[in-house]
């Protein structure tokens, strides 16, 4: 077909336009390669892949995130401690460390009952202050009909401000109450016992964490007191897996402290000893 001058002009200006396009290509191209081969390009990808993760992390603020998070930086939300008292005997310090047990907390029983003080519970609390730890408590086994209640928690609270004065700098130590089964118990008593003791520890500015096993406690206790629902739960179930909502006593949905077995081994202790784990977050 006849082409007019101006469709000429057109066609000739489109071949110079096309081999400029292809001779950029070119050049683009031969960069390219250039640049693949040279190594650069891994480079510049890893910075930026660090800029995004590092973004990325910072600002995993919800709970799914920040559970990913942890995953895969290897950290977790409960850390590890024990629960000790006399039975434990000499204990090395210089082994037991939170570097060598990995190991964050101990929890050392203070006393029982009305009268009873632990004789290596103010020994323990200074050593393991002077071992690195920074998280110390103290237990008391509560007894249910063999002694008067406000005798109990007058004797307890006297050792929680003994430990007090040989630790002045010891922030917020962790104050449990122990129940359980104890010989010549009237477990009649236990809800009754258990919210006046939490009532009078109340009253000292004390919020103690309950330590039990749901099986007693739902076998004593047909109702949790609002008061002790209010308490951290300290809960005794010895296997691998963390207790689910439904396994725990009534009145909780979620626990504080897990103690996983009583047949642990940590550095500077002989023979078993009971391992926890702790919630932070």
């Amino acid at each position: 077909m006849h082409k007019s001058k101006y469709q000429q002009v057109r066609q000739t200006s489109g071949i110079m336009v096309s081999v400029a396009w292809a001779n950029h290509i070119k050049y683009r191209l031969k960069y390219l390669s250039s640049y693949l081969n040279s190594g650069a390009w891994i480079r510049h990808i890893s910075k930026w892949a660090m800029v995004g993760l590092f973004i990325s992390s910072i600002s995993c603020l919800s709970p799914n995130r920040l559970t990913m998070y942890k995953h895969f930086t290897g950290q977790s939300d409960c850390i590890e401690g024990i629960d000790i008292s006399h039975h434990q005997k000499t204990i090395d310090w210089g082994q037991l460390t939170p570097d060598r047990s990995g190991k964050q907390f101990i929890i050392a029983k203070a006393t029982e009952g009305a009268t009873y003080q632990d004789p290596m519970f103010i020994a323990y609390a200074k050593h393991a202050w002077a071992a690195g730890f920074r998280k110390i408590g103290a237990y008391h086994f509560l007894r249910f009909g063999s002694s008067l209640l406000k005798d109990q928690m007058k004797n307890f609270i006297s050792q929680i401000e003994a430990l007090k004065a040989v630790l002045p700098d010891l922030r917020e130590p962790i104050i449990a109450l122990d129940i359980e089964e104890h010989k010549g118990a009237k477990y009649d008593l236990v809800q009754s016992v258990t919210e006046e003791s939490v009532r009078l520890l109340e009253d000292s500015n004390i919020t103690p964490f309950i330590y039990t096993r749901t099986s007693f406690w739902d076998t004593y206790v047909s109702e949790t007191p609002d008061i002790v629902k209010a308490c951290p739960l300290w809960i005794a179930r010895w296997r691998a897996t963390q207790p689910k909502p439904d396994e725990l006593p009534n009145g909780w949905d979620s626990w504080k402290i897990w103690q996983y077995t009583d047949q642990g081994q940590v550095p500077g202790i002989a023979g078993p000893v009971d391992l926890n784990k702790m919630k932070i977050v």
